[in-house]
């Protein structure tokens, strides 16, 4: 866990059935960005203090009872967090002078790259009905994304309609069955809207998450700090799939060719890497060789030229 990056709560208390709820995110989701707003609602009128832990991070204790936050915030905590790969852990601990009241807990996973995931986890979607209402207490007059999805922007290589505003590109706007704000299920769909060399038809082999139509397995769909928005190096995100190249012994099957720290003759001014051979998304051969080249001495011949 990285971070808690920011913590934003009140303490205006009524008698309810219950005295805290978490009402995002929902336990057992699944999201495939790291960065998560958690909202709670607090409505226990003695209570003094919360604690937030995510995965092995606890918050000190946190003063709510103060006029201050009462009339900034109401009865609301808000966390924005940033998640680990695979299954997180959130609880929100309530407390009179130093006494437990009550606490909740919730199981998020972050999918990136795929994960096997179990059974019963939902995919965690933000703009519900239901939670909106929520919001719009105080939050009436946003009308720029934005202003509460800042950071998903903030990375070194954004992607155009994100940089730009243009979220609906790719957004729904309409109402899909309680939600707003989704993006049809084959994504690929939209991405070759706009990246028409990306067609399918253009490669006789697919690579796996490309032919899925799972772009954002290999690449953020807001913000990276990686060129091509891509979610790691490109090395390190080739071998969380192909991982029989982490195991000690196991090489390449050119054993003593560099797959990175050296130039890449083909590439000027770039490293080698995986993609220095093969093309990420789909080409001509079975095992993707770059170039349309047909076997490996081929391959070879494109930087090894005597």
């Amino acid at each position: 866990m990285k971070r808690i990056l920011i913590f934003l709560f009140t303490a205006v208390m009524i008698n309810k059935a219950y005295a805290l709820k978490i009402i995002t995110p929902e336990d057992k989701s699944f999201i495939t960005s790291p960065y998560l707003y958690v909202i709670a609602k607090i409505e226990q009128e003695d209570a003094t203090h919360v604690m937030v832990t995510v995965n092995d991070i606890k918050s000190p204790l946190i003063y709510i009872a103060s006029n201050e936050y009462k009339v900034q915030f109401k009865d609301y905590l808000i966390l924005d967090i940033e998640l680990d790969n695979g299954e997180n852990f959130l609880g929100i601990s309530l407390y009179k002078d130093g006494k437990l009241l009550e606490e909740k807990k919730a199981i998020i996973n972050l999918v990136r790259p795929p994960r096997s995931l179990p059974n019963s986890a939902k995919k965690y979607y933000f703009h519900k009905e239901e939670k909106e209402k929520e919001c719009l207490n105080c939050h009436a007059s946003i009308k720029n994304c934005a202003e509460c999805h800042k950071r998903i922007i903030s990375k070194k290589y954004v992607h155009g309609p994100a940089g730009s505003g243009d979220c609906n590109v790719c957004h729904l706007e309409e109402n899909k069955n309680g939600v707003k704000y989704t993006v049809q299920e084959n994504i690929v769909d939209i991405c070759i809207n706009c990246h028409d060399n990306m067609k399918m038809e253009n490669y006789r082999y697919a690579h796996g998450p490309f032919a899925a139509g799972s772009c954002e397995v290999c690449h953020d769909l807001h913000s990276s700090d990686y060129p091509h928005q891509l979610k790691m190096e490109t090395n390190d995100l080739c071998i969380s799939c192909h991982q029989e190249f982490k195991k000690p012994g196991v090489t390449h099957v050119v054993t003593k060719h560099p797959l990175g720290g050296k130039k890449d003759p083909s590439r000027p001014g770039k490293m080698l890497q995986c993609s220095s051979c093969h093309n990420p998304h789909g080409e001509n051969t079975q095992v993707f060789f770059v170039r349309g080249v047909k076997n490996r001495m081929e391959l070879c011949a494109v930087c090894h030229k005597k």
